[in-house]
């Protein structure tokens, strides 16, 4: 099965479930949570072509997400249960609190 047999719906699901990783990563703490983490993710032909596989953030940081894509998409992020919709040639921002340590 391939990105392009895969319901439409369920891509972004699944890309957002690869994308973003909270590890900690050795920064101060009071400064991991006061600074936000911000990543740029953009679709196209229903593949993620900037801003993957892996994002990092520190627990307890904000992260933002800006997604942009060719087509309208919904982008659901398992574990925060965080949903938005990218608008067709437009962006949306999803943003977390990354309390969660995990891959999500």
């Amino acid at each position: 099965m391939t990105l392009r047999t895969l319901p439409r719906r369920l891509i972004p699901a699944l890309l957002a479930l690869l994308l973003l990783v909270v590890v900690a990563t050795g920064l101060d703490p009071v400064q991991a949570q006061n600074e936000a983490r911000r990543f740029t993710v953009v679709i196209a032909e229903r593949e993620v072509i900037e801003g993957g596989p892996t994002l990092r953030a520190t627990q307890g940081q904000t992260v933002e997400l800006l997604w942009k894509s060719d087509e309208e998409v919904e982008v659901h992020l398992h574990g925060y249960d965080i949903e938005l919709t990218v608008p067709a040639g437009g962006e949306a921002v999803m943003t977390i609190e990354a309390e969660i340590a995990g891959r999500f």
